[in-house]
């Protein structure tokens, strides 16, 4: 029997010893009630009820420790205040419902997501994929069929001089696959060889989903970015140190094929689309993801992500103070300019942005302990985060395949 009292403490204190003697009797009445009851029923479901999978462990949690677990996992208290094995099903379930109190009811904001190689950008992509298609918004991928983004969006784009609806609502894919990215001899003839093919994407983003859609570019640190980039494409690092063609990857990915490529980039950034064009960083993913999901007027829900991918260690390379000059120096030019641009956005937020940060953390960090549970729902939001894993580029690809199947509506 519980009861919920409403007076105060002196209040209560005073009436304590009528209360002690009305619980007494209200237990030994409940007691010849329920004396045909089985004895081994307890507290627990009896005859035709089932216990929810959620709570079919020996020990359910008190109300305290749920709700002390539940505000652990929205970023209050210390990172050591509650033990992930504790976390359950329910709690991840509970908070993505809430989603901590980060909801955004307003209209979703159009958005393209410029997808760099090795930045983190599969499990970017695959996030805005699920929580897109949840929220009723048109993938620009569902008329084309291609796991790329057509170059001839990017080469017939032309600039508008007025206002431009757009037909989409997002955009997530690379712009070129790995034959033709990694490399410093342009692809498209004049498209991607004069260092201004950033802008043309930008101009095909604005075609398809309208002049006020918001970009989005992922950068990640040279040095890891390279050991990343060789390790995926298994390609040795002495092959890499031979052939100019291959260095600076992050530069080649923009198509920025020459030094004065990469400062004519830097020095026309944000190609006047000041407030619409931001930079996400693969070392602050949960602080990137939060950033995006407050533009574009997502919940916290919207933006959780599970990943379980390992780096692979195909090959060694040398470290920062050791690189050979040249390999790198034009990305870390792009992340000494574009990488302060991201750290003054932060410096925008609100007072609660960084507890929203410590949240998704926390839940993310939750996730493969959670989605490995035996006993899980097959429906509901938590249950798509769990599906949704990505392990691999193919688990990515099947991703894209599932979506274009359920929400574009071809086989």
């Amino acid at each position: 029997m519980i009861f919920s009292w409403a007076l105060s403490p002196t209040v209560q204190a005073a009436q304590l010893p009528y209360m002690l003697v009305v619980c007494l009797l209200l237990q030994w009445g409940l007691a010849l009630a329920h004396e045909s009851v089985d004895a081994g029923c307890g507290a627990e479901t009896c005859g035709n009820e089932k216990a929810s999978p959620t709570f079919s462990s020996a020990a359910i949690p008190s109300r305290d420790k749920v709700t002390e677990v539940q505000d652990w996992l929205c970023g209050f208290g210390g990172d050591g205040a509650v033990s992930l094995a504790s976390v359950r099903w329910l709690d991840v379930q509970q908070v993505l419902e809430h989603s901590c109190g980060f909801v955004n009811n307003s209209k979703p904001v159009r958005f393209a997501l410029v997808r760099t190689h090795k930045t983190g950008s599969t499990t970017v992509a695959t996030t805005l994929l699920r929580s897109g298609m949840s929220l009723g918004l048109r993938w620009a991928g569902c008329d084309d069929g291609s796991r790329f983004v057509p170059h001839e969006r990017a080469c017939k784009a032309r600039e508008y001089s007025g206002q431009n609806e757009g037909k989409y609502d997002f955009e997530s894919r690379h712009t070129y696959e790995f034959a033709t990215w990694w490399t410093s001899e342009p692809y498209l003839g004049q498209c991607d060889a004069d260092g201004r093919h950033f802008e043309r994407t930008l101009m095909g983003y604005e075609e398809q989903m309208g002049s006020d859609v918001q970009v989005f570019v992922l950068i990640r640190e040279a040095h890891s970015h390279l050991r990343s980039t060789l390790d995926f494409f298994e390609v040795p690092f002495a092959k890499f140190n031979a052939s100019e063609s291959l260095w600076n990857p992050l530069a080649k990915d923009l198509r920025l094929l020459e030094l004065d490529h990469v400062e004519d980039f830097l020095a026309r950034w944000p190609f006047n689309r000041t407030n619409r064009l931001h930079v996400l960083v693969t070392e602050e993913l949960s602080a990137s993801m939060v950033l995006f999901r407050r533009k574009v007027n997502w919940s916290l829900r919207d933006v959780v992500f599970l990943s379980s991918r390992v780096t692979r260690k195909y090959g060694k390379i040398p470290d920062r103070a050791s690189m050979p000059p040249g390999r790198l120096d034009w990305d870390e030019r792009l992340n000494e300019v574009l990488r302060p641009l991201f750290q003054t956005e932060l410096g925008r937020q609100s007072s609660d942005f960084q507890r929203e940060v410590v949240a998704l953390n926390r839940i993310n960090s939750a996730l493969p302990l959670v989605c490995a549970q035996a006993e899980i729902p097959s429906e509901g939001l938590l249950a798509r985060v769990c599906e949704a894993k990505v392990d691999s580029m193919q688990a990515g690809r099947q991703q894209v395949m599932q979506y274009r199947k359920w929400h574009c509506g071809s086989g």
